[in-house]
């Protein structure tokens, strides 16, 4: 809880995984409501537990990799996807807004990730409704021109990452638009949109 809540833990309970080990890779912005984030994710993982008859094991950033080390974490970012069994996006108001966010989608589709792996946990925001825009609906809209990161430093990497593997943004704008929306559209159903 204090993770998702921007307050620092009491104690350490990261582990070490192997690959295909961990259950959910969670993918989040940290600029939605922290208390939200872990409402929906706490449901979430009764329902796993419940399920499995074990909690799950998640991957989550701010446990998983040294935040003073962003940069050499950003090239590690395919291997933690793929690791993963599962992508769940706790998706709120910012979310499609978020470079890294798009990244981690973007990185998780590429790696071999199937529509089926990805789950999408809307936020309930302060109504008690659905995130304001759709992830489909987002991803439909989304601009790297437009996108943002908390640091400069981070958004300035992850550009230089794209141009070198797309030459400018429109073709990535244009392979976030269509096969990520296509694939986590389908992944998610009713509430993608």
């Amino acid at each position: 809880a204090d993770l998702l809540l921007g307050q620092a833990p009491e104690d350490n309970r990261s582990v070490p995984a192997r690959l295909g080990e961990v259950d959910a890779f969670i993918s989040h912005s940290w600029a939605d409501a922290g208390a939200e984030k872990y409402e929906v994710l706490r449901e979430w993982a009764g329902g796993f537990e419940a399920e499995h008859g074990r909690p799950p094991l998640l991957w989550l950033d701010r446990c998983c990799i040294r935040q003073d080390a962003v940069a050499a974490s950003l090239l590690q970012l395919p291997i933690y996807l793929s690791g993963c069994r599962s992508l769940l996006v706790l998706h709120g108001p910012t979310y499609c807004s978020r470079l890294w966010c798009v990244l981690e989608i973007f990185i998780f589709v590429a790696m071999g990730g199937a529509p089926g792996q990805v789950e999408v946990l809307p936020l309930r925001g302060l109504g008690g409704g659905r995130a304001q825009c759709g992830l489909g609906g987002g991803l439909a809209r989304f601009r790297l021109s437009e996108a943002s990161c908390s640091l400069p430093s981070d958004r300035t990497r992850m550009l230089a990452v794209i141009e070198c593997s797309f030459g400018d943004e429109v073709p990535f704008n244009q392979m976030v638009q269509t096969l990520l929306r296509r694939k986590i559209g389908a992944a998610s159903g009713s509430s993608a949109v």
